[in-house]
């Protein structure tokens, strides 16, 4: 899913930490482009991640998330 979001140039939203979060790790070991992953954890109230994901595409840039993971809450 990875390779297709950097094809893409896309950032991946996800609440998969255990498999993505080593993914993405293991594309930045290997210098391959990744967009970027935002970790949304499964116990995160739903307002709050909407909120802060609202606050990450309208303050933000997509290359402001790239070759990075972040972590919700903000």
């Amino acid at each position: 899913m990875l390779e297709r979001a950097a094809e893409a140039g896309r950032v991946v939203v996800t609440s998969d930490v255990s498999t993505m979060v080593g993914a993405a790790n293991a594309r930045l070991a290997r210098n391959l482009p990744m967009p970027g992953v935002i970790v949304v954890p499964q116990g995160l109230a739903v307002g709050r991640a909407i909120d802060d994901l609202t606050l990450i595409a309208e303050a933000g840039r997509p290359e402001e998330l790239n070759l990075r993971i972040v972590y919700l809450p903000l």
